[in-house]
């Protein structure tokens, strides 16, 4: 069984829509990131702010445990069969340098519980294919084009869409890519000079 993940450029307004559908199904929320204090799963969208891009979806019936950090903080413990009972997700934003960052929505395949290996449940494999279904609709598929005329396909949504360009020249993963292909096309400056 692998792990399952899809890639995404959405907007705040439209993941607070999946991370309802999460709640709908019946998850709390966590923030994926280090806290003062062990955190309270949310069972509402309250959780959900313009301040906090990264999120963990936790599966129905699932209490998660934290650890602490050496600074002291606090994240969810990800050990053991916790990890396969979350699910990753965010939204993206717009960097200092005004590129958009990706986002995914993630599932792990598996678990090592003392040396075995033990699968997703298969209720978490059906939360993340129903989220899956509404990231599609919230991000649909669209494709940019490089100026060296090959195509890269994100599911993006409307709202990135308008501030990525025609081109798709903000997101973060079409930028690298052009300026990867330019570093290619382009000669070293002492390349056919003469000595």
């Amino acid at each position: 069984m692998a792990s399952k993940q899809i890639n995404y450029y959405m907007d705040y307004e439209s993941f607070r829509l999946l991370a309802q559908k999460a709640l709908d199904e019946g998850c709390s929320i966590l923030l994926n990131e280090l806290t003062d204090a062990p955190q309270c799963p949310a069972r509402d969208l309250r959780i959900v702010t313009p301040e906090h891009t990264r999120y963990f979806f936790c599966a129905p019936g699932f209490e998660p445990e934290f650890v602490r950090a050496r600074d002291g903080r606090f994240y969810p413990d990800l050990s053991d069969m916790r990890m396969v009972m979350m699910l990753e997700a965010g939204y993206s934003a717009v960097q200092p340098d005004g590129l958009i960052t990706r986002e995914r929505l993630f599932s792990a395949s598996n678990a090592v519980v003392g040396f075995r290996l033990v699968p997703r449940p298969a209720e978490v494999g059906r939360l993340y294919d129903t989220l899956a279904r509404l990231v599609r609709r919230l991000a649909p598929l669209r494709a940019y084009t490089h100026p060296d005329g090959e195509t890269e396909k994100w599911n993006v949504s409307p709202a990135i869409a308008a501030l990525a360009g025609e081109d798709g020249g903000r997101l973060r993963a079409i930028a690298w890519t052009r300026s990867a292909m330019q570093r290619r096309m382009t000669p070293p400056e002492n390349e056919n000079q003469p000595e």
